[in-house]
């Protein structure tokens, strides 16, 4: 009787195990990489490169089902962003990555960190549009209740003169487009989908140790919450090297996957320290302070970030 009632107790753990791992496996990884390419920065196109590459390996290493969407030149418009945002079907499980790499800027008023990026297409029509404040994007994800944001812009957070006007969300995600508002129409296709098949996730999979993928879930399905970055603090500028992309950008991967261990790159020992989102940002904040200091750059990206859990 006690031996059934064991083997029934195993039974039941199992099932409720099993019943864990299937519905983490089905959560999904949501990345929005906006890429703003037709800027007149050469970087950029180094940084969609390698925050795409970035997302596969975080997709592939945690299991998390890829849904991602690659924004690049004429993509890069306000209403279309929005659109796609809010046609976004997050579930409790899930994680969203948002990454913005483009010009940015801010207003004296302005009481929030976080830059007004700068949409250029937008901005073209009217030179007093074409602004979005991060922070509205960022609200914008949360409000669906995903378990965990990484937001991420390596955009310049300088001050402007001018108090520029904002387009209305009504007017945007109205689809009242008629003669004088063309400008509006939305760009066919929207975005690019980034694919990731099951031999790519495999082979990405293989490339790297059981710690390494065990740092990754660590990271990314072991935390609730937000985490908020970019690359300057309010009255910065932020760098974009032609060959290679922006600073900032390079110097958060490279903290990641040296602390994770990618490649067998162990390059920093935590000790008995688990690895942490603040580890990882402190990291990327001093290499990246470190590299402009070697490259003689001054007042440029000086990173900041907000964890919430």
């Amino acid at each position: 009787m006690i031996k059934n009632k064991c083997l029934l107790m195993f039974c039941l753990l199992v099932i409720v195990f099993s019943f864990s791992v299937t519905k983490l496996q089905a959560a999904r990884l949501h990345a929005f990489l906006i890429a703003d390419t037709i800027s007149g920065e050469d970087g950029i196109v180094k940084n969609l490169d390698s925050m795409q590459r970035q997302v596969k390996r975080i997709a592939a290493f945690t299991d998390l089902k890829l849904n991602a969407f690659l924004f690049e030149g004429e993509q890069v418009r306000i209403a279309n962003v929005i659109q796609q945002l809010d046609n976004l079907k997050i579930k409790p499980n899930d994680v969203v990555l948002l990454y913005f790499s483009m010009h940015g800027s801010r207003t004296l008023q302005k009481k929030n960190c976080w830059p007004d990026l700068i949409f250029t297409i937008d901005r073209s029509f009217d030179g007093e549009m074409g602004y979005l404040d991060m922070n509205k994007l960022n609200e914008r994800v949360l409000n669906k209740h995903p378990r965990l944001l990484l937001a991420i812009a390596d955009s310049c957070n300088t001050y402007r003169i001018i108090d520029n006007k904002f387009l209305s969300e009504d007017f945007l995600i109205s689809g009242n487009i008629n003669e004088k508002n063309q400008a509006f129409l939305l760009p066919t296709p929207a975005f690019h989908q980034i694919k990731l098949g099951k031999n790519e996730r495999a082979e990405l999979k293989m490339t790297q140790d059981n710690s390494c993928l065990k740092l990754y879930r660590t990271l990314f399905l072991k935390n609730k919450g937000s985490i908020i970055t970019s690359a300057a603090k309010p009255g910065y500028i932020a760098i974009q090297e032609p060959a290679t992309g922006g600073v900032y950008t390079m110097q958060f991967i490279k903290a990641l996957q040296d602390l994770t261990g990618f490649s067998n790159r162990h390059t920093h020992n935590l000790g008995k320290e688990s690895l942490s989102w603040k580890i990882v940002l402190d990291l990327a904040s001093m290499q990246t302070q470190d590299q402009l200091i070697q490259n003689d750059y001054k007042g440029a990206d000086v990173p900041q970030f907000e964890i919430s859990y």
